[in-house]
């Protein structure tokens, strides 16, 4: 079971539910040396098979990413995906986040 968080009506985080294999999962949408870099850091950390490899990270949510990291990495991926909205809606959206950049 899969399910979609969007901003705006684009996704930028998929929830896919654990299996008798494997545990819960997310995929986040990454700049492309970031995601290098995470996947590097953290076992736990790889790339999307269902998006475009270079700008998404799938986290299996096994508690090996520490919680803080794991919410700074949700918060890039809504950023990267307000980033490339039109100027307006960022700043409609950004203004109702919290005012971040």
């Amino acid at each position: 079971m899969c399910a979609c968080t969007r901003v705006n009506g684009k996704v930028f985080a998929v929830l896919t539910g654990a299996t008798g294999s494997r545990p819960d999962q997310v995929t986040l949408k990454c700049e492309p040396g970031l995601a290098l870099h995470l996947r590097e850091q953290y076992p736990a950390v790889g790339p999307s098979y269902y998006a475009r490899l270079r700008h998404w990270n799938t986290v299996v949510l096994d508690g090996t990413v520490p919680a803080d990291e794991l919410a700074e990495m949700i918060e890039h991926s809504w950023e990267c995906v307000v980033a490339g909205m039109p100027r307006a809606t960022r700043d409609r959206l950004r203004t109702r986040h919290g005012g971040r950049p």
